[in-house]
Protein backbone atom coordinates (compact mmCIF):
# COMPACT_ATOMS: atom_id res chain seq x y z
CA UNK A 1 0.00 0.00 0.00
CA UNK A 2 3.07 2.73 1.09
CA UNK A 3 4.52 1.81 -3.12
CA UNK A 4 0.88 2.41 -4.59
CA UNK A 5 1.13 5.68 -2.11
CA UNK A 6 4.64 6.60 -3.26
CA UNK A 7 3.82 6.24 -7.20
CA UNK A 8 3.74 8.94 -9.71
CA UNK A 9 1.32 9.12 -12.09
CA UNK A 10 3.55 8.70 -14.81
CA UNK A 11 3.64 6.35 -18.11
CA UNK A 12 2.28 2.97 -17.37
CA UNK A 13 5.04 1.61 -19.02
CA UNK A 14 6.18 -0.64 -16.02
CA UNK A 15 3.00 -2.44 -15.56
CA UNK A 16 3.24 -4.05 -18.96
CA UNK A 17 3.89 -7.85 -19.24
CA UNK A 18 3.28 -10.22 -21.88
CA UNK A 19 0.76 -12.97 -22.33
CA UNK A 20 1.32 -16.46 -21.27
CA UNK A 21 -1.20 -17.94 -22.82
CA UNK A 22 -4.28 -16.76 -25.57
CA UNK A 23 -8.15 -16.42 -24.06
CA UNK A 24 -11.39 -16.71 -25.01
CA UNK A 25 -11.94 -13.19 -25.60
CA UNK A 26 -8.50 -13.30 -27.90
CA UNK A 27 -10.45 -15.82 -29.95
CA UNK A 28 -13.16 -13.58 -29.69
CA UNK A 29 -12.00 -10.65 -30.41
CA UNK A 30 -8.37 -10.80 -32.19
CA UNK A 31 -8.02 -7.30 -32.70
CA UNK A 32 -9.02 -5.44 -29.23
CA UNK A 33 -7.01 -4.64 -26.36
CA UNK A 34 -7.12 -7.33 -23.29
CA UNK A 35 -6.83 -6.92 -19.93
CA UNK A 36 -7.31 -10.09 -17.24
CA UNK A 37 -7.85 -10.74 -14.20
CA UNK A 38 -3.84 -11.60 -13.60
CA UNK A 39 -3.26 -7.91 -14.90
CA UNK A 40 -1.77 -9.26 -18.05
CA UNK A 41 -2.71 -7.14 -20.81
CA UNK A 42 -2.01 -5.52 -24.31
CA UNK A 43 -2.97 -3.13 -26.73
CA UNK A 44 -4.05 -5.33 -29.60
CA UNK A 45 -3.18 -3.84 -33.27
CA UNK A 46 -3.25 -0.49 -31.79
CA UNK A 47 0.01 0.01 -30.24
CA UNK A 48 3.09 -2.11 -29.42
CA UNK A 49 4.22 -0.47 -26.42
CA UNK A 50 2.23 2.01 -23.83
CA UNK A 51 2.73 5.46 -24.78
CA UNK A 52 4.51 8.07 -23.04
CA UNK A 53 2.61 9.87 -20.94
CA UNK A 54 0.65 11.59 -17.62
CA UNK A 55 -2.25 11.11 -16.64
CA UNK A 56 -4.52 11.63 -13.71
CA UNK A 57 -5.19 9.22 -10.97
CA UNK A 58 -7.60 9.51 -8.26
CA UNK A 59 -5.95 9.50 -5.01
CA UNK A 60 -8.01 9.75 -1.71
CA UNK A 61 -4.78 11.99 -0.38
CA UNK A 62 -5.82 14.48 -3.02
CA UNK A 63 -9.18 14.66 -2.75
CA UNK A 64 -8.90 15.19 1.67
CA UNK A 65 -6.64 18.11 0.57
CA UNK A 66 -8.82 19.46 -1.71
CA UNK A 67 -11.91 19.38 0.75
CA UNK A 68 -14.56 19.41 -2.04
CA UNK A 69 -13.61 22.84 -2.70
CA UNK A 70 -11.07 22.89 -5.54
CA UNK A 71 -12.92 23.22 -8.86
CA UNK A 72 -9.56 22.38 -10.83
CA UNK A 73 -9.27 19.11 -9.26
CA UNK A 74 -12.98 18.43 -9.92
CA UNK A 75 -12.46 19.27 -13.35
CA UNK A 76 -9.59 17.18 -13.79
CA UNK A 77 -11.68 14.26 -12.22
CA UNK A 78 -14.11 14.97 -14.42
CA UNK A 79 -12.02 14.63 -17.44
CA UNK A 80 -10.56 10.94 -16.63
CA UNK A 81 -14.69 10.01 -16.52
CA UNK A 82 -14.75 11.52 -19.61
CA UNK A 83 -11.79 9.87 -21.46
CA UNK A 84 -12.56 6.30 -19.87
CA UNK A 85 -16.29 6.98 -20.88
CA UNK A 86 -14.89 7.13 -24.26
CA UNK A 87 -12.85 3.74 -24.04
CA UNK A 88 -15.53 1.75 -22.63
CA UNK A 89 -17.61 3.49 -25.68
CA UNK A 90 -15.37 1.75 -27.90
CA UNK A 91 -15.36 -1.91 -26.24
CA UNK A 92 -19.14 -1.57 -26.27
CA UNK A 93 -19.36 -1.05 -29.71
CA UNK A 94 -17.33 -3.80 -30.56
CA UNK A 95 -20.06 -6.10 -27.94
CA UNK A 96 -23.04 -4.48 -29.83
CA UNK A 97 -24.16 -2.99 -26.49
CA UNK A 98 -25.45 0.74 -26.07
CA UNK A 99 -23.70 3.57 -23.94
CA UNK A 100 -24.08 7.03 -23.66
CA UNK A 101 -20.75 9.13 -23.99
CA UNK A 102 -21.32 12.07 -21.57
CA UNK A 103 -19.16 15.28 -22.34
CA UNK A 104 -18.03 17.66 -19.52
CA UNK A 105 -18.65 21.41 -19.37
CA UNK A 106 -16.67 23.36 -21.62
CA UNK A 107 -15.54 25.48 -19.00
CA UNK A 108 -16.09 25.79 -15.17
CA UNK A 109 -15.36 29.75 -14.80
CA UNK A 110 -18.97 29.66 -13.18
CA UNK A 111 -17.45 28.25 -10.12
CA UNK A 112 -14.05 30.12 -10.40
CA UNK A 113 -16.04 33.59 -10.47
CA UNK A 114 -18.20 35.18 -7.81
CA UNK A 115 -20.04 37.49 -9.71
CA UNK A 116 -21.59 35.07 -12.03
CA UNK A 117 -23.22 33.21 -9.14
CA UNK A 118 -25.75 35.97 -8.82
CA UNK A 119 -27.53 35.50 -11.59
CA UNK A 120 -26.97 31.18 -11.95
CA UNK A 121 -30.62 30.03 -10.85
CA UNK A 122 -29.71 26.33 -10.70
CA UNK A 123 -27.83 24.61 -7.78
CA UNK A 124 -24.67 25.20 -7.47
CA UNK A 125 -23.62 21.37 -6.26
CA UNK A 126 -25.10 20.02 -9.76
CA UNK A 127 -22.85 19.48 -12.99
CA UNK A 128 -25.17 21.15 -15.70
CA UNK A 129 -23.21 18.32 -17.65
CA UNK A 130 -24.16 15.24 -15.88
CA UNK A 131 -21.52 12.39 -15.64
CA UNK A 132 -24.21 9.73 -15.69
CA UNK A 133 -27.57 8.53 -17.65
CA UNK A 134 -29.81 9.29 -14.49
CA UNK A 135 -29.25 11.02 -11.28
CA UNK A 136 -31.44 10.31 -7.87
CA UNK A 137 -31.21 13.56 -5.78
CA UNK A 138 -32.87 13.87 -2.70
CA UNK A 139 -34.13 17.75 -2.44
CA UNK A 140 -36.79 18.95 -0.01
CA UNK A 141 -37.43 15.58 1.29
CA UNK A 142 -38.61 14.16 -2.09
CA UNK A 143 -36.32 12.09 -3.89
CA UNK A 144 -36.33 13.84 -8.10
CA UNK A 145 -35.05 11.78 -10.77
CA UNK A 146 -33.23 13.66 -13.79
CA UNK A 147 -32.63 11.90 -16.79
CA UNK A 148 -29.29 13.48 -18.83
CA UNK A 149 -30.39 15.39 -22.22
CA UNK A 150 -27.09 13.55 -23.95
CA UNK A 151 -28.00 10.09 -22.60
CA UNK A 152 -29.78 7.30 -24.67
CA UNK A 153 -32.46 7.71 -22.33
CA UNK A 154 -33.46 10.48 -23.16
CA UNK A 155 -36.76 10.30 -25.38
CA UNK A 156 -35.54 11.53 -28.54
CA UNK A 157 -32.74 9.11 -28.67
CA UNK A 158 -33.88 5.48 -27.03
CA UNK A 159 -36.00 4.82 -30.40
CA UNK A 160 -32.23 5.50 -32.11
CA UNK A 161 -30.52 2.79 -30.45
CA UNK A 162 -28.18 0.38 -32.74
CA UNK A 163 -28.43 -2.45 -30.18
CA UNK A 164 -30.84 -4.58 -28.47
CA UNK A 165 -28.53 -3.90 -24.55
CA UNK A 166 -27.34 -1.41 -23.27
CA UNK A 167 -25.17 -0.02 -20.35
CA UNK A 168 -26.78 2.78 -17.92
CA UNK A 169 -24.82 4.95 -15.76
CA UNK A 170 -26.27 5.30 -12.77
CA UNK A 171 -25.73 8.98 -10.29
CA UNK A 172 -27.03 7.95 -6.42
CA UNK A 173 -25.80 11.42 -4.18
CA UNK A 174 -22.39 11.41 -3.79
CA UNK A 175 -21.72 8.18 -5.47
CA UNK A 176 -21.65 6.46 -8.95
CA UNK A 177 -22.97 3.26 -10.23
CA UNK A 178 -23.59 1.33 -13.24
CA UNK A 179 -26.27 -0.74 -14.91
CA UNK A 180 -26.74 -3.42 -17.64
CA UNK A 181 -29.84 -4.18 -18.95
CA UNK A 182 -30.11 -7.07 -21.08
CA UNK A 183 -32.95 -8.57 -22.52
CA UNK A 184 -33.62 -12.54 -21.48
CA UNK A 185 -36.22 -12.57 -24.40
CA UNK A 186 -38.69 -10.90 -26.53
CA UNK A 187 -41.13 -9.95 -22.96
CA UNK A 188 -38.69 -9.83 -20.38
CA UNK A 189 -35.85 -7.88 -19.46
CA UNK A 190 -33.34 -7.73 -16.83
CA UNK A 191 -31.68 -4.87 -15.05
CA UNK A 192 -28.24 -5.87 -13.58
CA UNK A 193 -26.86 -3.26 -11.17
CA UNK A 194 -23.64 -3.11 -9.62
CA UNK A 195 -22.45 -0.26 -6.74
CA UNK A 196 -18.97 -1.01 -6.11
CA UNK A 197 -19.65 0.43 -2.22
CA UNK A 198 -21.66 -3.30 -1.95
CA UNK A 199 -23.30 -3.36 1.73
CA UNK A 200 -21.99 0.27 2.37
CA UNK A 201 -23.64 1.79 -0.32
CA UNK A 202 -26.81 4.42 -0.14
CA UNK A 203 -29.58 1.92 0.87
CA UNK A 204 -32.53 4.52 -0.10
CA UNK A 205 -30.69 5.57 -3.00
CA UNK A 206 -31.06 1.99 -4.37
CA UNK A 207 -34.46 1.76 -3.26
CA UNK A 208 -35.61 4.84 -5.15
CA UNK A 209 -33.41 3.04 -7.95
CA UNK A 210 -35.50 0.24 -7.76
CA UNK A 211 -38.89 1.84 -8.15
CA UNK A 212 -38.08 3.63 -11.26
CA UNK A 213 -36.60 0.45 -12.71
CA UNK A 214 -39.43 -1.57 -11.89
CA UNK A 215 -42.39 1.43 -12.74
CA UNK A 216 -40.60 3.83 -15.08
CA UNK A 217 -38.14 2.05 -17.13
CA UNK A 218 -40.51 -0.39 -19.09
CA UNK A 219 -42.84 2.72 -20.32
CA UNK A 220 -39.41 3.90 -21.83
CA UNK A 221 -38.78 0.26 -23.12
CA UNK A 222 -42.36 -1.31 -23.74
CA UNK A 223 -41.12 -4.13 -21.56
CA UNK A 224 -41.19 -5.26 -17.96
CA UNK A 225 -37.86 -5.00 -16.41
CA UNK A 226 -36.82 -7.27 -13.25
CA UNK A 227 -34.43 -5.56 -11.02
CA UNK A 228 -31.12 -7.75 -9.91
CA UNK A 229 -28.70 -6.16 -7.80
CA UNK A 230 -24.92 -7.72 -7.80
CA UNK A 231 -22.38 -8.26 -5.15
CA UNK A 232 -24.54 -6.98 -1.87
CA UNK A 233 -22.07 -8.66 0.49
CA UNK A 234 -18.53 -7.39 -1.61
CA UNK A 235 -17.53 -3.99 -0.87
CA UNK A 236 -15.18 -3.34 -4.04
CA UNK A 237 -13.82 -0.68 -2.31
CA UNK A 238 -12.70 -1.99 0.72
CA UNK A 239 -9.56 -0.15 0.80
CA UNK A 240 -9.81 2.92 3.12
CA UNK A 241 -7.93 4.24 0.02
CA UNK A 242 -10.20 3.65 -2.80
CA UNK A 243 -11.81 6.64 -3.99
CA UNK A 244 -11.83 4.67 -7.51
CA UNK A 245 -16.03 3.94 -7.87
CA UNK A 246 -15.69 5.52 -11.20
CA UNK A 247 -12.88 2.94 -12.41
CA UNK A 248 -14.65 -0.14 -10.22
CA UNK A 249 -17.65 0.36 -12.72
CA UNK A 250 -15.85 0.25 -15.86
CA UNK A 251 -14.02 -2.70 -14.54
CA UNK A 252 -16.82 -4.47 -13.77
CA UNK A 253 -18.50 -3.87 -17.22
CA UNK A 254 -15.41 -5.03 -18.78
CA UNK A 255 -15.52 -8.16 -17.53
CA UNK A 256 -18.99 -8.77 -17.29
CA UNK A 257 -20.11 -7.72 -20.58
CA UNK A 258 -16.52 -8.16 -22.58
CA UNK A 259 -15.09 -11.41 -21.33
CA UNK A 260 -18.65 -12.62 -20.37
CA UNK A 261 -17.67 -13.64 -16.82
CA UNK A 262 -20.82 -14.34 -14.09
CA UNK A 263 -21.45 -11.72 -11.03
CA UNK A 264 -19.84 -14.09 -8.72
CA UNK A 265 -16.46 -14.99 -10.81
CA UNK A 266 -16.01 -11.18 -10.84
CA UNK A 267 -17.28 -11.04 -7.14
CA UNK A 268 -14.98 -14.52 -5.66
CA UNK A 269 -11.27 -12.82 -7.90
CA UNK A 270 -11.86 -9.06 -5.91
CA UNK A 271 -12.86 -10.81 -2.84
CA UNK A 272 -9.22 -12.72 -3.12
CA UNK A 273 -7.19 -9.56 -4.16
CA UNK A 274 -9.23 -8.07 -1.08
CA UNK A 275 -7.55 -10.23 1.30
CA UNK A 276 -3.98 -9.97 -0.15
CA UNK A 277 -4.13 -6.29 0.31
CA UNK A 278 -4.32 -5.95 -3.41
CA UNK A 279 -7.59 -4.29 -4.35
CA UNK A 280 -6.78 -1.06 -5.39
CA UNK A 281 -3.02 -1.92 -6.88
CA UNK A 282 -4.90 -4.14 -9.20
CA UNK A 283 -7.81 -1.14 -9.86
CA UNK A 284 -5.08 1.21 -10.10
CA UNK A 285 -3.31 -0.97 -12.80
CA UNK A 286 -6.88 -1.14 -14.99
CA UNK A 287 -7.41 2.68 -14.94
CA UNK A 288 -3.65 3.18 -15.85
CA UNK A 289 -4.46 1.22 -18.85
CA UNK A 290 -7.84 2.68 -19.50
CA UNK A 291 -5.58 5.80 -19.99
CA UNK A 292 -3.04 4.30 -21.99
CA UNK A 293 -6.25 3.12 -24.74
CA UNK A 294 -7.05 6.72 -24.66
CA UNK A 295 -3.49 8.09 -25.58
CA UNK A 296 -3.40 6.21 -28.28
CA UNK A 297 -6.75 6.86 -30.15
CA UNK A 298 -8.75 3.77 -29.07
CA UNK A 299 -11.72 5.47 -28.16
CA UNK A 300 -14.87 6.31 -29.70
CA UNK A 301 -16.80 10.12 -28.71
CA UNK A 302 -20.02 11.51 -28.35
CA UNK A 303 -21.69 12.54 -31.21
CA UNK A 304 -22.21 16.25 -32.72
CA UNK A 305 -25.69 16.84 -30.84
CA UNK A 306 -24.36 15.42 -27.70
CA UNK A 307 -21.35 18.25 -27.70
CA UNK A 308 -23.85 21.33 -28.93
CA UNK A 309 -25.77 19.93 -25.68
CA UNK A 310 -23.00 20.19 -23.29
CA UNK A 311 -22.13 23.95 -24.64
CA UNK A 312 -25.33 25.21 -24.47
CA UNK A 313 -25.73 24.01 -20.96
CA UNK A 314 -22.10 25.59 -19.80
CA UNK A 315 -22.84 28.61 -17.63
CA UNK A 316 -21.82 31.57 -19.43
CA UNK A 317 -20.79 35.13 -18.53
CA UNK A 318 -24.75 36.31 -17.14
CA UNK A 319 -23.62 39.94 -18.08
CA UNK A 320 -23.24 38.94 -21.61
CA UNK A 321 -25.14 36.00 -22.58
CA UNK A 322 -28.57 35.43 -20.20
CA UNK A 323 -30.22 31.80 -19.52
CA UNK A 324 -32.86 32.56 -21.92
CA UNK A 325 -31.12 34.19 -24.69
CA UNK A 326 -34.48 35.49 -26.29
CA UNK A 327 -34.62 38.18 -23.34
CA UNK A 328 -33.22 41.18 -23.57
CA UNK A 329 -33.27 43.29 -20.24
CA UNK A 330 -34.39 46.53 -19.78
CA UNK A 331 -33.07 49.61 -18.14
CA UNK A 332 -35.55 52.23 -15.90
CA UNK A 333 -35.78 54.33 -18.57
CA UNK A 334 -37.16 51.69 -20.85
CA UNK A 335 -33.93 51.79 -23.29
CA UNK A 336 -32.07 48.31 -23.70
CA UNK A 337 -29.03 47.88 -21.98
CA UNK A 338 -26.13 47.51 -23.96
CA UNK A 339 -23.06 45.56 -23.75
CA UNK A 340 -19.66 47.17 -24.24
CA UNK A 341 -18.57 44.54 -27.63
CA UNK A 342 -22.43 45.61 -28.49
CA UNK A 343 -21.90 49.39 -28.29
CA UNK A 344 -18.86 49.02 -30.56
CA UNK A 345 -20.71 47.10 -32.87
CA UNK A 346 -23.29 49.77 -33.56
CA UNK A 347 -20.55 52.54 -33.76
CA UNK A 348 -18.57 50.38 -36.32
CA UNK A 349 -22.34 49.81 -38.34
CA UNK A 350 -22.81 53.81 -38.48
CA UNK A 351 -19.64 54.83 -39.69
CA UNK A 352 -19.43 55.78 -43.57
CA UNK A 353 -19.85 52.59 -45.35
CA UNK A 354 -17.37 51.26 -47.90
CA UNK A 355 -17.32 49.87 -51.09
CA UNK A 356 -15.67 46.56 -50.09
CA UNK A 357 -18.97 45.52 -48.04
CA UNK A 358 -21.38 45.64 -49.42
CA UNK A 359 -23.35 42.82 -49.74
CA UNK A 360 -22.16 40.95 -46.00
CA UNK A 361 -23.93 40.68 -43.38
CA UNK A 362 -23.17 43.18 -40.95
CA UNK A 363 -21.69 42.78 -37.58
CA UNK A 364 -24.42 44.34 -35.72
CA UNK A 365 -26.94 42.00 -37.35
CA UNK A 366 -24.45 39.36 -36.49
CA UNK A 367 -24.53 40.03 -32.77
CA UNK A 368 -28.08 40.29 -32.89
CA UNK A 369 -29.25 37.13 -34.29
CA UNK A 370 -26.36 35.42 -31.47
CA UNK A 371 -28.55 36.63 -28.97
CA UNK A 372 -32.34 35.73 -30.10
CA UNK A 373 -31.17 33.10 -32.23
CA UNK A 374 -32.58 34.71 -35.74
CA UNK A 375 -31.42 35.63 -38.63
CA UNK A 376 -31.31 38.97 -40.37
CA UNK A 377 -30.65 40.35 -43.78
CA UNK A 378 -29.65 43.85 -42.94
CA UNK A 379 -27.89 45.33 -45.33
CA UNK A 380 -24.67 47.34 -43.91
CA UNK A 381 -24.99 50.60 -45.85
CA UNK A 382 -28.24 51.62 -44.11
CA UNK A 383 -28.16 50.28 -40.70
CA UNK A 384 -32.22 50.71 -39.91
CA UNK A 385 -33.15 51.95 -36.07
CA UNK A 386 -34.05 50.01 -33.25
CA UNK A 387 -37.49 49.87 -32.66
CA UNK A 388 -38.57 47.71 -29.20
CA UNK A 389 -42.16 45.89 -30.39
CA UNK A 390 -43.49 43.05 -27.58
CA UNK A 391 -41.89 39.38 -28.71
CA UNK A 392 -44.39 37.02 -28.78
CA UNK A 393 -42.29 34.42 -27.33
CA UNK A 394 -44.13 33.75 -23.84
CA UNK A 395 -42.63 36.14 -21.92
CA UNK A 396 -43.56 39.30 -22.83
CA UNK A 397 -40.19 40.97 -22.40
CA UNK A 398 -39.00 43.70 -25.23
CA UNK A 399 -36.34 42.75 -27.59
CA UNK A 400 -34.54 44.29 -30.41
CA UNK A 401 -35.78 43.57 -33.76
CA UNK A 402 -33.99 44.04 -36.95
CA UNK A 403 -36.88 44.92 -40.26
CA UNK A 404 -34.92 44.36 -43.77
CA UNK A 405 -35.34 46.78 -46.39
CA UNK A 406 -37.20 47.26 -49.22
CA UNK A 407 -35.63 46.11 -52.46
CA UNK A 408 -35.68 49.80 -54.17
CA UNK A 409 -34.47 51.27 -50.56
CA UNK A 410 -31.49 48.57 -50.90
CA UNK A 411 -30.79 49.95 -54.81
CA UNK A 412 -31.32 53.31 -53.41
CA UNK A 413 -28.57 52.99 -50.44
CA UNK A 414 -26.43 51.22 -52.96
CA UNK A 415 -25.91 53.95 -55.86
CA UNK A 416 -25.71 56.33 -52.91
CA UNK A 417 -22.51 54.34 -51.37
CA UNK A 418 -21.06 54.44 -54.75
CA UNK A 419 -21.80 58.23 -55.07
CA UNK A 420 -20.16 58.90 -51.92
CA UNK A 421 -17.39 56.83 -51.54
CA UNK A 422 -16.55 55.48 -55.52
CA UNK A 423 -13.53 52.91 -55.55
CA UNK A 424 -12.42 52.74 -59.40
CA UNK A 425 -10.77 49.94 -60.51
CA UNK A 426 -7.50 52.01 -61.64
CA UNK A 427 -4.51 52.81 -59.80
CA UNK A 428 -4.12 56.10 -58.22
CA UNK A 429 -1.45 57.42 -60.57
CA UNK A 430 -3.84 56.83 -63.51
CA UNK A 431 -6.59 58.22 -62.34
CA UNK A 432 -4.80 61.40 -61.70
CA UNK A 433 -3.41 61.72 -65.48
CA UNK A 434 -6.96 60.90 -66.39
CA UNK A 435 -8.11 64.09 -64.32
CA UNK A 436 -5.64 66.30 -65.72
CA UNK A 437 -6.76 65.61 -69.29
CA UNK A 438 -3.82 63.40 -70.83
CA UNK A 439 -4.60 60.06 -72.65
Amino acid sequence: MQAHRKRKPGPSKKHAVPFESATVVRTRYPTLPLFTLEECFDYGRYADSPPEHRHFVPRYSKLKKAGGKSITFYEKWRRMQYDMNCVMKKFMNKAQVNLSVLPPCANYNLWRRPSWRKAYNKPLDEDPCPDCDVRFRWEKNVWKTKVAPASILSESRWPRNQFKDSVIMIGLPQHIAIGFLRFVGEDQAVFEFFDPAGPTGDREGVRELRKWVEQDLPRRIGKPVEFHQCHRKVNFQHDIDDVMCQTWIWYWVYFRVIHEMSPKTIATHVRTMIEENQSLKHVHRFNCWLSDLYNIGFRNKETVSQTNIAQIDTPRDPRTERTNIREVPSTSLGSPRRSRNESSLIRLSRQRPSHASRGSVSNRSYFTSAQTGSVSTVNRQSPRRVERTNSNVGTGTSRNVYRPPHARQVRSDAQRARAISPQPNEPTLIRKEIQRGKP
